[in-house]
């Protein structure tokens, strides 16, 4: 669509089916804040700014910006404007792209939705889960001194080893968590194959044979009689 400093002067078809008008001559009758909401999301006057932005075209040559639009329907879209500047029939007149960009904002709210989701996921995991996990641990050593029999011992091992990998886990997700939640993050390539190695060497070497070394490490332990406390349920 072409524009001048008194408003539109000529468009396309997909210019009319974006704005929901009959022809290109009703279209020019039209000025870009007539084609606007009274204020934009921020609060500004349509009509100011959209000045300040047709100005700055002319005297800087072009200009970019979100703006949200209105069709004649009433209804209206966050749009995309590129602004450029060129000779046209001897005069100075602006190019003005405009692009819907509904479905993209829409993307960014469900982003957002899903952002918001993960916070509260990762307050569970860092204070409530992990607690939980703490004092089973606690719990769980402070019953080994009450109890006697293989038995029994194998069988609060089992929960501590699985205790200890949950508490592990939570870690691991808040850590992702952590990464993801975090928007200021520095982009870069990496070696997908080259991380995965060494986080899986990492596992490897944690939890290879882990059953006979708890049972030996827990059954020392109770030969020492000694007392636990169960953690404080403290956030970590």
């Amino acid at each position: 669509m072409l524009l001048n400093r008194d408003g539109f002067v000529d468009c396309n078809e997909r210019t009319l089916e974006l704005f929901g008008i009959d022809s290109v001559e009703s279209f020019a009758g039209h000025t870009p804040w007539e084609l606007s909401p009274p204020q934009q999301p921020d609060g500004a006057d349509s009509k100011e700014v959209a000045l300040a932005h047709v100005e700055t075209a002319f005297e800087e040559g072009e200009a970019f910006f979100e703006w949200t639009h209105r069709r004649v329907d009433g209804t209206t879209f966050p749009a995309e404007v590129k602004l450029s500047r060129f000779e046209h029939e001897g005069k100075p007149v602006l190019h003005a792209l405009v692009r819907d960009i509904s479905e993209r904002k829409e993307y960014e709210r469900r982003l957002e939705d899903q952002r918001d989701n993960l916070d509260v996921l990762n307050r569970v995991l860092r204070h409530d889960i992990r607690n939980d996990l703490q004092l089973i641990t606690g719990y769980t050593k402070m019953l080994a001194d009450e109890c006697d029999g293989v038995e029994v011992n194998d069988h609060l091992v089992t929960i501590l080893e699985s205790a200890d990998h949950a508490i592990e886990l939570t870690k691991v997700a808040r850590e992702m968590a952590d990464v993801m939640l975090s928007a200021d993050q520095e982009m870069q390539f990496v070696d997908l194959r080259t991380v995965l190695e060494g986080e899986l060497d990492e596992v490897r070497s944690t939890y290879s044979k882990p059953s006979s070394v708890s049972r030996r490490r827990f059954r020392r332990s109770r030969s020492r009689r000694t007392t636990y406390w169960a953690p404080s349920s403290g956030t970590s």
